[in-house]
């Protein structure tokens, strides 16, 4: 009876062990989806900016076009 015991001990204390190591897993991983959205999803919205003929308004914090071209409106490329 007592080894049943000592079992069942030590597999609470993996399974407590377990349990840490996959909330900290998850909690490395929202951490790293939070940096990534915060600072690498801004530079992506610049570099797309210009890529369509803008200039990024750091006043506004949005993409700015020159009127004179499109009458303000960006057209996709056409892929052929």
């Amino acid at each position: 009876m007592a080894t049943l015991k000592y079992i069942f001990i030590k597999l609470l204390k993996v399974l407590k062990w377990l349990v840490v190591i996959l909330v900290s897993f998850i909690a490395l991983i929202w951490i790293a989806v939070f940096i990534a959205d915060t600072f690498f999803d801004n530079a992506a919205k610049k570099d797309s900016c210009a890529d369509f003929g803008g200039a990024w308004d750091y006043d506004k914090d949005k993409c700015q076009y020159d009127p004179s071209q499109n009458n303000g409106h960006v057209v996709p490329l056409k892929i052929t």
